[in-house]
């Protein structure tokens, strides 16, 4: 009797045991396709983004620039090293986007009552600029928010067509008299949208 006791509780223990190690491979498996279906995941979403950056870089290469000044390197904008001073650039940029919503606008306007101010820039130096070059800065707004647009700012060389620097902006409508954002005013809106086509508004 004693011994059939102890088979039978034997006999129970290693089924449980069976019972708990099969449990815990099923567990074991499916917490290794968890994992695996996070690499998939993570792999599908890094190619994703990846592909969305190469086409925006295609979509900015092959985007169309209205608006294009000249500009006239002076001998004082070059460095000891025969570049045009890193810093000297953002003047580039200043001066050509001041001339872009002028032409764009029609008229003078009138930034004490509201200003369209940089509040992020981006910029990538590509290729040195010397005092022999000629340059060009070409202009664009690709988005118009609530308050604020995005403006692309590309030098270009004349001769060869280079990128000599590339930028991306965001401009925040502000208003000195209230000295706070604002909303970016309807009749710019419809100007920029005249002047650039079609673009992304949000």
């Amino acid at each position: 009797m004693t011994n059939k006791l102890a088979k039978s509780c034997t006999k129970k223990y290693f089924n449980a045991l069976n019972i708990r190690v099969t449990k815990f491979k099923t567990y074991k498996v499916y917490l290794g396709t968890v994992v695996h279906l996070k690499k998939i995941i993570k792999t599908c979403i890094s190619l994703i983004l990846f592909t969305i950056c190469i086409y925006i870089r295609i979509k900015i290469s092959t985007m169309e620039f209205k608006h294009k000044k000249k500009i006239q390197i002076r001998f004082g904008d070059i460095d000891l090293i025969g570049h045009a001073n890193n810093g000297v650039q953002l003047s580039y940029l200043d001066l050509a986007r001041m001339d872009y919503f002028q032409q764009v606008y029609g008229e003078v306007i009138d930034w004490n009552e509201s200003a369209l101010i940089v509040a992020h820039l981006e910029i990538d130096y590509l290729s040195s600029i010397t005092l022999s070059d000629k340059i060009e800065v070409q202009t664009k707004i690709f988005r118009i928010g609530n308050k604020s647009v995005g403006m692309y700012q590309n030098i270009v060389d004349l001769k060869t067509g280079e990128i000599k620097t590339k930028t991306s902006q965001v401009m925040v409508a502000y208003s000195q008299k209230l000295g706070e954002s604002i909303k970016v005013p309807e009749t710019l809106k419809i100007r920029i949208l005249e002047f650039e086509g079609e673009l992304l508004i949000k």
